[in-house]
């Protein structure tokens, strides 16, 4: 195998494959680069997700179905490292040896036995498209959901995920739910784990993709026979594409209903919040996870946390804004990390939520729509439970 392009076209081609390179020495560590129809593929996999693209312009001579491996990390530092100008030569002469140079430059890297690569080709080629989305769209419902998936995959493997279901994306830790309704896509129905959300945002965020008015969506199953599961496979208009394996755990069945009417209106300002947050920290238990929110109509909204010394610590919000107050009957306690999430997400100046009560209990909730000429931006809407 001999294959010569473009400094510029390699790194191109390696972009989507690199998000989905797993570590360690086996085979999920390196880049696989393979002879198909006359064109060369680079494709990677790690546990749930795989990578995709082809090289353009590179010039071939090797044999139909071709294939080395390099160490991904490898490969990456040493091209790095090397001037731009020179075309990269890799060569292969089936001793296990890759060498590659370009100009003065020169690297010779150990390939593992690509007969034992787990290739997705029949799934990929079996997929279909169920359909288009702005990238920025999906990155930011991902985004979104990503703070309320569970951690907890040994016990409770169903909470580790975000699923759509026709059309809209949940995720749910049992503590707090989102969803998130997207219009342009009424019948989506794709279930990712949680592990690989930061994967597929990091591909739908990335510059060449962003580029793009839209990507494809497409899924696939595969026959029992064939060892089972489904997936579902974002695609780019020049053939890269990454993919996402489906989880087996189904996904708990969940019923919200977004367009209740809050009894109480919250307005925090958020760098006030984070504020308060930071001075409460510094006293309480380290790492203390939540914050309890009380209302006085004379001394409005003050945060409290405990005191790793003993005793209370206490914050007043001067700048929130409180509608209903005397409907806030109850103090309560959440976790803020989902608040600072929310705010982080959709870069907000200002957080409005809803306070409400339910006997014991109760919840915060958060709105929020994205702003479309033609309305068809997604529409967001979180609950967050109050610790008991």
């Amino acid at each position: 195998m001999k294959i010569e392009v473009a400094k510029s076209d390699l790194e191109n081609a390696l972009e989507v494959p690199r998000i989905a390179v797993g570590s360690g020495d086996g085979l999920n560590s390196h880049y696989l680069i393979r002879v198909k129809a006359g064109m060369v593929e680079v494709l990677t996999y790690d546990s749930s997700v795989f990578g995709y693209s082809r090289i353009a312009g590179a010039k071939v001579d090797a044999d139909e179905g071709e294939a080395v491996t390099v160490d991904h990390w490898r490969l990456d530092k040493w091209l790095a490292a090397t001037p731009a100008g020179k075309p990269i030569i890799l060569e292969s002469g089936g001793d296990g040896v890759v060498s590659i140079r370009g100009g003065r430059s020169k690297l010779r890297l150990r390939s593992l036995d690509p007969k034992k690569w787990r290739y997705w080709d029949g799934l990929a080629d079996a997929a279909k498209e169920v359909g288009r989305v702005a990238p920025a769209s999906l990155s930011r419902a991902l985004t979104c959901s990503r703070w309320f998936v569970g951690g907890d995959d040994t016990n409770k493997p169903e909470l580790c995920q975000v699923e759509a279901v026709k059309g809209v994306l949940w995720a749910t830790d049992r503590r707090a739910l989102t969803s998130v309704t997207m219009p342009r896509l009424p019948e989506l129905a794709i279930r990712v784990p949680g592990t690989d959300v930061s994967k597929l945002v990091k591909f739908l965020d990335s510059k060449r993709t962003q580029e793009e008015l839209s990507i494809e969506i497409r899924e696939a199953e595969r026959a029992f026979e064939d060892g089972g599961g489904g997936c579902a496979i974002f695609c780019r208009p020049e053939g890269s594409y990454l993919g996402v394996m489906r989880p087996t755990s189904n996904f708990p069945a969940l019923n919200v209903d977004s367009e209740a009417e809050d009894q109480v209106s919250l307005k925090l300002v958020r760098d006030e919040f984070n504020e308060a947050l930071e001075v409460l920290l510094s006293g309480a238990p380290k790492g203390f996870p939540s914050v309890t929110f009380t209302y006085d109509a004379t001394k409005g909204v003050t945060l409290k946390m405990p005191c790793e010394a003993g005793d209370v610590m206490k914050y007043t919000l001067q700048e929130a804004k409180v509608e209903n107050g005397d409907k806030w009957l109850s103090e309560f306690t959440i976790d803020y990390a989902y608040l600072k999430g929310i705010a982080d997400t959709f870069k907000l100046t200002e957080l409005d939520l809803g306070v409400n009560e339910r006997g014991r209990s109760g919840y915060v909730s958060f709105r929020y729509s994205d702003e479309e000429e033609d309305g068809m931006g997604n529409r967001y809407y979180s609950v967050i439970v109050w610790r008991s």
